[in-house]
């Protein structure tokens, strides 16, 4: 067990990329937490705090910003579809009213 301690967590470097490599899984939690346990069973306790705040708080907290960034994306992008698409019908619609306009010489409303 002292040889684990020492590989996961003998400088703040390792300290920290043990972490890492816990919350990313790339590194079995059991793995990571077994060479804490040898020197207190308080810890599992420290250890599962770190990972559930770190998987429910902050985490999350990046996915909501990455999904609010899309959607504000993808909204913007709609808004100019539909103006593009508005401009596009008006000027058809002139362009006819015009058509039918000069059509209609004796201005009785027939063409």
């Amino acid at each position: 067990p002292a040889a684990e301690i020492v590989e996961h967590y003998g400088s703040l470097e390792a300290s920290i990329f043990t972490l890492y490599l816990s919350i990313t899984g790339g590194l079995d939690w059991q793995e990571a937490l077994e060479p804490l346990l040898a020197v207190s069973g308080w810890f599992r306790l420290f250890f599962v705090m770190f990972v559930g705040f770190m998987h429910f708080g902050v985490l999350n907290i990046v996915s909501a910003i990455f999904v609010s960034f899309v959607t504000m994306f993808v909204k913007r992008h709609q808004e100019e579809s539909l103006r593009a698409s508005w401009e596009k019908d008006s000027a058809v619609i002139e362009e006819l009213r015009q058509i039918l306009t000069a059509g209609n010489s004796r201005d009785d409303g027939r063409i």
